[in-house]
Parts: C-alpha cells; structure tokens; sequence
C-alpha cells in the first residue's frame, strides 16, 4: 500500500512537470503571452516572431554566458543596451571584460566578412582604435571641434572647426595652422617644428625652441641660419634689402673665406654728400656683431 502511494505520487509529480513544460513550450511555439518570469539552464528554442516586453513595462531583459553575469543587459527603465555590464551609461555601451580581452581579442569589432582584417576595431590597450579605411569626422560640416590628448598634453592635436582651424598644443590657433611650444618638451634637443629628411638627424627645415629657423641645420646661429647655396631670382629687378639703425655697422654683410677668415662687409653713416659710395661702404676682417 505505502510502496503504491509513493508510486502514485511520483508519478502525479512526473506529469505535473511535464504538463508544465507541455504548456510553455505550447505557449513559446504559438502566439500566446508569457507574462511571469521565465528561466532556463538549458536551450530555449523560439520558432516564431517574438517580441519581450510587448507592453512596454521596466523588465530588463538578461542573457548570460559562462562566465559573465550580464553578457547582454537591456536597461528598460533607461532605454540602455550594454555588453558586460549592468549599468550602461551610454545609450550602447561594451565594457572590457576583465580576463577576455587582451592583446588578441579587442574590446569591439566591425568585421570584414570573417576575415581577421576587421573594418574597425577598439582593441584593449586604452581603446585604441583601429580603422582599415579612410575615416572621415564630421563628414556633415557641423561646429564640431576635434581633439587628441597626449599623454600630458591635454590638446596635443585640435581642430577648431567654426574657425577652420588647428592647433597643435592649443585651443585657440590664432591661425589657420598654428603649433605652440609646449613647456617641458620643447628645448634644445627637441625643436617646435621640423621637416624632416627621411628620419635624419639634419631636417630640411626646422624652428627650435629660440624661435630661430634653420634650412638644412639643426643648428641655426642667427634668427635664419642655412647650410648650402642661396639662389634669388625674380622677373623683374631682383631686390635685397638689408636695413639696420646702428650707427658703425648698419647693414653689414658677413662672410666665411676659404681660409676661415671672416670678412664683414657694411655701410657707415657719411656726413656729406660728397664722401659718395666710397667713403660709405667698407670691406674689412672680423664680424659684423
């Protein structure tokens, strides 16, 4: 008698189980409502159109993986998406998954077609973004500025769009492409800004951290310092000018002979008119500072 209850009860116990399999898996497979919690460890399978949260109520929607909690979260009351996280502050947002991604496995991807060439990708050393094409901001036209941040340098690179413009190591380029020198950077070894000759040490032209420019040299002496030949030529009459307000040396043309001499070559201030070219203008030894 006691075996026949036991029995009876579990198999009272089996068909009430498989009834209320029977009658979800009726309700998933037809177009009824499922309005209570479902949960499943095993594979739900949905052979019709769907729709969650049909009457638009705040009931997030979760799916977990093996080893991630919210491997996809919707935020209903926040009208937000995420991957990995049960808080997106963006309106879509992918975290880092501590463990998963790394060097190999980038944080998100655009891919091309199955390949391991992706169109796009963050990878996982700071959100560095990759793109396999020409990329195009503000493609619009809008007033919508553009900024790279250094490591200290909190406008390394900036583009002003309202006033077409960029900067580099400046918010406020007061032309159209102006480079500041950057405090702590910038010195002797590390000029403002340089042409380069195919990564020598020599560029083809550089401003150093005294404003001075040199054409071929690292190391300009004057204002303009240049090594090699200067050629001046014009269609009309060529003109150079070289004005100075001291009173000895005004004007004063400096030369390097073979031997190493300098020779200096300037204007004095005459007192009539009747000492001419030849009592102003005198060629002699030494420099002309």
């Amino acid at each position: 008698m006691i075996q026949k209850l036991i029995n009876s009860r579990i198999l009272s116990a089996v068909l009430s189980v498989g009834i209320s399999f029977f009658l979800v898996a009726l309700m998933v497979y037809s177009a009824s409502t499922i309005s209570t919690n479902i949960s499943t460890d095993g594979t739900l399978a949905v052979t019709a159109t769907s729709t969650f949260n049909d009457g638009s109520g705040d009931f997030d929607f979760r799916i977990e993986s093996d080893g991630q909690e919210y491997m996809f979260f919707m935020d209903a009351g926040n009208n937000r998406v995420s991957i990995a996280s049960s808080t997106p502050w963006g309106q879509f947002s992918v975290e880092a998954v501590q463990g998963t991604v790394n060097a190999s496995t980038p944080i998100f991807v655009i891919g091309d077609q199955g390949t391991t060439s992706p169109l796009f990708q963050i990878g996982a050393r700071n959100g560095n973004a990759l793109f396999a094409s020409n990329a195009i901001f503000n493609e619009d036209g809008l007033d919508e500025d553009f900024r790279i941040e250094g490591d200290t340098q909190t406008n390394a690179f900036y583009l002003d769009a309202s006033a077409d413009s960029v900067g580099i190591a400046s918010t406020t380029p007061w032309a159209q492409f102006s480079v500041e020198a950057v405090q702590g950077v910038v010195n002797a070894n590390v000029p403002i800004f340089v042409v380069g000759d195919q990564g020598t040490s020599t560029p083809r032209l550089l401003v150093n951290s005294n404003g001075r420019v040199g054409i071929a040299t690292s190391t300009p002496e004057q204002e303009i310092g240049m090594t090699g030949d200067l050629s001046l030529g014009s269609g009309a009459t060529t003109t150079v000018v070289i004005d100075s307000t001291a009173a000895i040396t005004g004007g004063c043309l400096q030369m390097r002979g073979s031997n190493g001499t300098l020779y200096r070559a300037y204007l004095v201030a005459t007192t009539t008119a009747s000492e001419g070219v030849t009592g102003a203008w005198h060629i002699s030894t030494g420099s002309c500072q």
